[in-house]
């Protein structure tokens, strides 16, 4: 008896982690997610730099393309777009992240990651040109969730973790899954705050994602291919 209900308390868990991924919106900020295998992540978001200088001196916002997926047992690949307007370079790199450590009912999930695996040039009107990786460890842990055939009730996780370069020292936030179909995240990544918030209709639907990082507003759509 205790080894089904630790296995069912065990998959509750996986479900909850797989569903949080709906509040937590254009993040920035490495998180010890990584996807599962069978499923491709595609989403798109319009950034507004709006307290920066007007053009030419920086762009006025940027259009945003990210697309991950599991490429082995426990290894995510992320790519990203930065496609800056008004004539700014467009910015293009790799992610890589692996979970150490799955999450369980009593225990964080843990992974280790490469931001801008390949070195390009990364920089925008406020963030100075760096071609550097970036570093990192972190982690997630449940701290509120309906065990399993309980009603729903808010699932709470917060996040921690260390780096170096883009995310230099402790970096971390916490999420929230308010209702089955809409999340929150106050996060921040070393560098700026996200705040965010998200709403999926279905289990089958695209998430409607809206939000501000640092001082910039945006917003945007994502959707989960599974195979």
């Amino acid at each position: 008896m205790k080894s089904a209900l630790r296995i069912a308390l065990v998959v509750a868990l996986v479900l909850i982690v797989q569903q949080m991924v709906l509040g937590s919106s254009i993040i920035t900020m490495p998180t010890a997610d990584v996807a599962p295998p069978g499923l491709i992540n595609l989403a798109a978001y319009v950034v507004d730099f709006n307290d920066l200088p007007d053009p030419p001196l920086a762009p006025s916002g940027m259009n945003v393309y990210i697309a991950y997926a599991a490429i082995a047992e426990n290894l995510e690949l992320e790519a990203n777009v930065y496609d800056q307007k008004d004539g700014f370079d467009t910015l293009t790199f790799f992610n890589l992240t692996y979970k150490v450590v799955e999450a369980t009912a009593t225990r964080p999930q843990i992974s280790v990651g490469v931001k801008n695996v390949l070195g390009e040039t990364l920089g925008n009107g406020d963030v100075a040109p760096n071609d550097n990786p970036t570093y990192f460890v972190t982690a997630f842990k449940v701290l509120s969730a309906p065990a399993p055939g309980e009603p729903f009730k808010p699932i709470v996780r917060i996040h921690a973790g260390l780096g170096n370069n883009l995310h230099e020292g402790l970096f971390g936030g916490i999420q929230a899954m308010v209702t089955p179909q809409i999340g929150l995240a106050l996060l921040n990544d070393a560098e700026q705050t996200l705040i965010s918030a998200a709403f999926k209709p279905s289990a089958n639907s695209p998430t409607f994602k809206a939000g501000t990082l640092g001082d910039h507003r945006w917003f945007g759509i994502d959707y989960d291919l599974k195979f």
